[in-house]
């Protein structure tokens, strides 16, 4: 029965031990030098996939912890306080990292856990509990990153309306209604086919995003009364005046080529696109 390779690595003196198998072809093993300083680099962990290395170092006075690729690139320090922080143990995907510290005046164990698209889910937690891309921060295009989906909204990562009301949980949260619930109100009108969201929207523009400088509310309360008037025309089931009154209203919000239109309400072209966009989704619901 053969022997298994054996090799002992230690970053700093990079020493190999290496048994061969008895009759096989000596090769001899690629050594590689991982680090270059004049510190201290110990106790190295290399997670079964071979990808990445955990580490201590001692390059800024005290003993951190440090994670770089195997092949030299991508080097992270993961510890940055003035207590020793070492012997590093690396999971079998390189994700999660157990070290001891004395940060607290006594010898502990932590637990790092990578999260590279910065959503605020670890790795670990988008593969294993949540099913997202761990290098995506929103996984389901809504607006919302994973992190904030799951914990501050409460919305399903992998479901860009959570609710099924039409509007995706980015919009609702950004516009003041409830991702959870598909009628916000209660008026018996899903969100995506009312008009709150949308007159939260206009509610929000400065003053000076209209053309008569929204001079008492003129051209915003004349927005808002016309989607009062669309609201009224869908909860009496009378779609094609639905329509009718938001393909006007949208006539006041469709220039902006290179300038507003002589006709149009909203003159600041950013917030003319960003409303003529929220129409044609509430016009697309309607549909």
């Amino acid at each position: 029965m053969q022997k298994n390779v054996l090799r002992l690595a230690i970053l700093l003196t990079t020493v190999f031990i290496v048994l061969l198998p008895v009759g096989s072809v000596y090769a001899p093993p690629v050594i590689t030098q991982l680090t270059t300083n004049t510190a201290d680099d110990q106790y190295p962990s290399i997670s079964s996939d071979g990808s990445k290395i955990a580490f201590q170092s001692e390059v800024d006075g005290d003993a951190e912890i440090f994670v770089i690729n195997s092949d030299g690139t991508g080097l992270t320090q993961l510890t940055t306080n003035t207590a020793d922080d070492m012997a590093p143990s690396t999971s079998s995907d390189g994700s999660r990292i157990a070290f001891q510290s004395e940060v607290d005046g006594y010898w502990e164990i932590f637990l790092w856990e990578a999260d590279s698209d910065n959503d605020g889910l670890t790795d670990w937690d988008e593969v294993n509990v949540y099913g997202t891309d761990p290098l995506d921060p929103d996984s389901d295009d809504d607006g919302l990153t994973n992190g904030d989906e799951v914990n501050i909204y409460g919305t399903d990562p992998l479901d860009p309306d959570t609710d099924d009301d039409g509007l995706n949980d980015g919009l609702e949260v950004e516009h003041g209604t409830d991702p959870l619930d598909p009628d916000a109100d209660d008026d018996g009108i899903p969100d995506g086919e009312d008009v709150e969201w949308l007159q939260n929207a206009l509610d929000a523009l400065p003053n000076s995003a209209f053309k008569d400088g929204d001079r008492d509310r003129g051209l915003r309360n004349a927005m808002i009364n016309i989607l009062n008037d669309v609201e009224l025309a869908v909860a009496s089931g009378d779609i094609d005046e639905a329509m009718e009154l938001l393909t006007n209203l949208r006539r006041h919000v469709d220039g902006c080529g290179l300038a507003p239109d002589p006709n149009d309400w909203i003159v600041d072209c950013a917030a003319q696109i960003a409303i003529r966009e929220l129409i044609d989704i509430y016009i697309a619901n309607l549909s």
